[in-house]
């Protein structure tokens, strides 16, 4: 059903997912914080993600050592996202976190146009979740039939099979001027900037790093 809660006013997209048969799904437009890059490998499920919401894993308040006011929670995505997925690339761990979109893109993977953040019951990562690795509304364009996208990326959907890790790049996006509203874990909320510096905005989606991030204020 639609919750209207999960739906802000801006989103423009704020419609039923019927694509698959006999079964309606709503978007959201609010997701959970699942860190910075890597998510999970099937062959070793000890290895999880740095944020503060991880696969197949609960966390407690002790385990954000970093601190529960230097830690987002949640923030806003936006519904009907593109999504390049399944290249199975990244397929080793330890790969490092992309530094621009261009190195995202070179992943390859499938153009899903209208897959990410809709269908909110669904607690996968591209549904339910975002990620740290670039700043908010940073775009990874790319032209799919003389049209041009802006690309959200999961090198595995999980549970996709049993070898291959997920490394996500779900940026947090809204169709605010200049920004998104972020809450952190102590149930604050913030309107970050979309020149937030990277450091600042990766260290934020991270819950035990040890960062010491300035405020996420404008």
């Amino acid at each position: 059903m639609r919750v209207p809660v999960f739906m802000c006013p801006s989103e423009v997209n704020d419609r039923a997912n019927d694509s698959i048969p006999n079964i309606v799904h709503y978007p959201t437009n609010y997701a959970a914080s699942y860190g910075t890059w890597f998510q999970y490998d099937p062959r070793n499920p000890a290895q999880i993600g740095d944020g503060v919401f991880t696969v197949s894993r609960a966390m407690g308040h002790n385990d954000i050592t970093d601190g529960q006011s230097n830690t987002v929670a949640l923030a806003e995505v936006k519904a009907f996202q593109p999504v390049f997925g399944d290249s199975r690339n990244p397929n080793g761990v330890a790969e490092p976190i992309p530094n621009n979109p261009s190195q995202v893109l070179a992943y390859g993977g499938t153009p899903f146009l209208a897959l990410g953040h809709s269908q909110w019951v669904n607690g996968q990562i591209g549904h339910a979740g975002m990620s740290h690795t670039f700043a908010p509304n940073t775009a990874i364009y790319k032209i799919i039939n003389g049209v041009k996208y802006d690309f959200d990326f999961t090198s595995s959907r999980l549970g996709l099979d049993a070898i291959s890790p997920t490394y996500t790049v779900f940026t947090s996006r809204s169709y605010h001027s200049g920004g998104v509203n972020a809450a952190l874990m102590d149930g604050s909320v913030h309107f970050v900037s979309s020149n937030v510096d990277l450091s600042i905005w990766r260290a934020y989606g991270t819950r035990a790093k040890g960062e010491v991030a300035e405020s996420l204020a404008p």
